[in-house]
């Protein structure tokens, strides 16, 4: 949960107080006090819940977040001030809150919305580009890109914007093969928790033509990168937005969920060949693991329960690891006692890692493949797992294990 500091203490603004707010007129004071009070506010619950790091204390955390309190305090200035750089400061104010807790929960998502209405409505004249890297997938963040993708400042916020858009369809599109029950399934207290704030959660199935376009949407926005910002350098060093965009496009055909899962040949940390679509028929957890993640390491508890629990059912765990130093990957499976085959990080003949081809950007990461290879569930770890796996063992048992 440390995410949430990141996302409040970027935007805090440590002046003033709110018995100040509370008689100021002037617009920046009324902003500033009310930003000095929520800050106060984020370090109390911060402190509130330091070290704790169980599923109930993540639910008393989330749900007493000041931000639930605070976002529509932000919005009633930035509904009043009309296009001043107060009212734009306080609806950005919002934005990276929604940024932090997910834009969908139901006491920020009508602030949120009606933050991004009001700055496309009042404020396109100010740095909106801004924002890009904060908006999520709502309808209102939807827009937001389109309008920088179209009409931003310059090529770099047009890269950029493009880019998020792409990933936005991609990201809504995965969100709607997620149905209610597999969203349900996929965790503990905190998961559901989240879930019954959810404003998505009421919105019709997504049809598989709904599916399809966001598919095409999305990859057309990686393509046009592409094609138009090829060679642009990003913030980041030394990468493009075509490299950017190409990876994105990658994931986006080969390893998001509903998708095929790209094959995997190679040898296991013993030397023995061995490849993924040895597997057909069963449900695979794959685990990119590496025995410097301290995470990984600890999630081998429960990746040993989760075999133990399933056991007699067609059900199998192979990981990949992704050591440079062979040495140290065999000491590590020896000493947490891994009981699953893990690739090696190096296929045999085959220049690019495993994890490179696997866009693999933190540690551990996860997939679940169904009976046919295809992905329909990925970044799940430890009890985010149980539900998902049963979901699917009961699915494939109630069709004849075919």
């Amino acid at each position: 949960m440390n995410y949430f500091a990141a996302c409040f203490c970027s935007f805090c603004i440590a002046l003033g107080n709110w018995n100040h707010f509370a008689t100021a007129s002037d617009p920046v004071d009324q902003l500033e006090g009310l930003a000095s009070e929520y800050s106060r506010a984020v370090e109390t619950w911060q402190d509130a819940y330091s070290g704790e790091s169980t599923e109930k204390s993540a639910v008393s955390r989330y749900r007493e977040w000041p931000g639930w309190e605070f976002a529509p305090k932000f919005l009633a200035i930035g509904e009043s001030e009309g296009p001043s750089e107060a009212g734009f400061d306080a609806l950005c104010n919002i934005i990276e809150m929604g940024s932090g807790v997910g834009e969908f929960d139901q006491e920020i998502y009508t602030s949120y919305e009606r933050a991004i209405e009001i700055l496309l409505e009042r404020h396109q004249d100010r740095p909106l580009s801004r924002l890009i890297p904060l908006v999520g997938t709502s309808p209102k963040s939807e827009a937001l890109l389109q309008f920088l993708s179209d009409f931003g400042d310059n090529a770099r916020v047009h890269a950029e914007a493009k880019l998020d858009l792409g990933r936005l369809y991609a990201m809504r599109r995965e969100m709607g093969l997620l149905n209610a029950g597999s969203v349900l399934a996929s965790g503990g207290p905190f998961s559901r928790y989240q879930f019954e704030r959810a404003v998505w959660k009421d919105d019709p199935e997504p049809t598989d033509l709904q599916l399809r376009d966001l598919f095409d949407k999305a990859r057309r926005c990686f393509k046009e990168v592409i094609a138009s910002h090829n060679s642009l350098k990003t913030t980041e060093s030394g990468k493009t937005f075509g490299s950017l965009a190409r990876r994105d496009l990658h994931e986006l055909i080969f390893l998001s969920v509903g998708q095929q899962a790209s094959e995997i040949i190679g040898v296991d940390l013993d030397g023995t060949q061995m490849k993924i679509s040895d597997h057909r028929g069963e449900i695979v957890l794959i685990v990119f693991w590496a025995s410097w993640c301290g995470p990984c390491m600890a999630d081998v508890p429960h990746e040993k329960a989760l075999l133990e629990k399933f056991a007699g059912r067609r059900f199998i765990i192979v990981g990949v690891n992704g050591d440079d130093d062979l040495v140290q990957a065999v000491k590590a499976k020896t000493e947490h006692e891994i009981p699953f085959r893990s690739f090696r990080k190096v296929a045999p003949g085959i220049s690019e890692t495993l994890t490179d081809s696997w866009n693999v950007k933190a540690w551990p990461t996860t997939y679940i493949l169904d009976s046919h290879g295809i992905i329909r569930y990925k970044q799940l770890r430890r009890e985010q797992l149980d539900g998902p796996i049963e979901f699917l063992l009961t699915e494939l048992e109630g069709k004849g294990g075919k």
